[in-house]
């Protein structure tokens, strides 16, 4: 098998069978296999998957893991959707955005030209081929750290054991997905990666069901304190890369505008405190200066909140 979809899920019933849906038929059609990884609580996952298994989907796969509550059960999920699809490619994908089938066969036409690793994403501009790693991860960050962008050969996360996941559960790293492409492709010799641009309105199926997200309200903690300590535990042969690759988030995303910044201090995603604590990280990831980030940090919610509107009128108005 050339290539293989491996979702990891909890609880998202629905979403899996919207994904099945979706991509079950071209799927079968290309020979891709879907390898689903779910630690749900119930067996409504299962049954899903089951009712496609039966209605041909041969090339679909079910692996059910325990709830997840600790690092270590999540790791195992997430080390076995890398290593158990027996494919030449690996695709590690979320269960609540989805590649469009239309793009598979594109996909599988560049695996044909035996890249080390392919990411997919709507911002850039056509195709940027690589033969330097450490210039692949800093240009393609954003895309990387997103499930569902990036395609990686299963000869290269060989090397990454249960052992070493259990390494990044201690040092209780975030972007495991993120770290794991960062140190499979470090060292290899002879690199040739891929970068393509896919528009938006082809690209991403985001789900129609509103389930709760780890992401909302946490963006301090989740890409500023997080996002530093999993950019700095990257190889060495990154070093000179970090700098770019920590401030790229806000770069390319604007996740810190000034706008942004009010909107996230309108909804007490961050404080004076949370400033204050974070202040060391922050100050080499937002980019906008930081007497600005601490004058937002001080506004009462609500006057955050009509600052926002405000800003938000005058752009609809231009």
């Amino acid at each position: 098998m050339k290539l293989a979809i491996s979702i990891v899920t909890y609880n998202r019933p629905k979403h899996i069978k919207e994904f099945l849906n979706l991509v079950s038929f071209q799927t079968r059609l290309l020979g891709i296999g879907v390898y689903i990884f779910d630690s749900s609580s119930n067996r409504l996952t299962a049954d899903v998957v089951g009712r496609f298994q039966d209605e041909g989907g041969q090339n679909i796969y079910y692996y059910k893991y325990l709830e997840d509550k600790e690092p270590r059960e999540r790791l195992k999920k997430f080390s076995d959707a890398l290593d158990l699809p027996e494919a030449e490619y690996i695709w590690l994908c979320g269960d609540k955005f989805m590649l469009y089938p239309k793009n598979y066969a594109l996909i599988l036409d560049f695996l044909s030209h035996d890249y080390d690793i392919m990411t997919m994403y709507h911002i850039g501009d056509g195709i940027k081929y690589y033969d330097d790693a450490v210039q692949f991860f800093s240009e393609c960050a954003v895309p990387l750290t997103h499930y569902g962008s990036t395609i990686i050969k299963k000869s290269l996360l060989e090397p990454y054991n249960a052992d070493w996941l259990n390494q990044l559960a201690d040092e209780q790293l975030y972007h495991v997905a993120f770290t794991v492409y960062a140190n499979a492709i470090a060292n290899k010799k002879s690199f040739q990666g891929v970068y393509v641009q896919i528009d938006s309105t082809c690209f991403l199926k985001k789900s129609r069901y509103v389930t709760p997200s780890e992401y909302e309200g946490a963006m301090w903690d989740i890409w500023v304190e997080k996002w530093y300590h999993s950019v700095m535990s990257l190889p060495k042969s990154y070093n000179k890369a970090k700098k770019n690759i920590l401030c790229s988030m806000d770069k390319e995303l604007h996740w810190y505008s000034f706008k942004n910044l009010l909107l996230q201090r309108s909804g007490g995603q961050y404080s004076v405190k949370k400033f204050l604590k974070f202040r060391k990280y922050a100050r080499q990831i937002i980019q906008i200066p930081e007497w600005i980030v601490f004058c937002v940090s001080c506004l009462p919610q609500k006057v955050a909140g009509y600052l926002y509107e405000w800003c938000m009128w005058n752009d609809f108005r231009r």
